[in-house]
């Protein structure tokens, strides 16, 4: 199995740790790195995994959904309050199953 990695460097994301007992029970950014690993039985005729140059809709994607959004535990004990600043547009909420570093 061939495989190729791309990463994208430097998304301003927001979390945090709600049964930390410190200042990572607050809402802070962190500029995260995020991997994505392509993998293939063979190459394709062009001797790549993947064409790169091709994946510009990933980084799109992450600008649109990810760039200065929140990322939250499914079981926030604060939860509804997340919500509730989302739905006023205040902040852009993605709930995860575990939003530990």
């Amino acid at each position: 199995m061939l495989t190729c990695s791309k990463t994208y460097r430097d998304v301003p994301l927001s979390h945090r740790q709600p049964r930390h007992p410190g200042r990572c029970s607050r809402i802070h950014g962190h500029s995260w790195t995020i991997t994505l690993t392509f993998a293939a039985d063979e190459p394709d005729e062009h001797g790549f995994v993947v064409d790169f140059g091709e994946l510009h809709y990933l980084a799109d994607w992450i600008d649109e959904n990810l760039d200065h959004a929140t990322v939250a535990s499914s079981d926030d004990p604060r939860l509804d309050e997340l919500q509730a600043l989302a739905e006023s547009g205040l902040l852009k909420l993605h709930l995860v199953d575990n939003a530990s570093c």
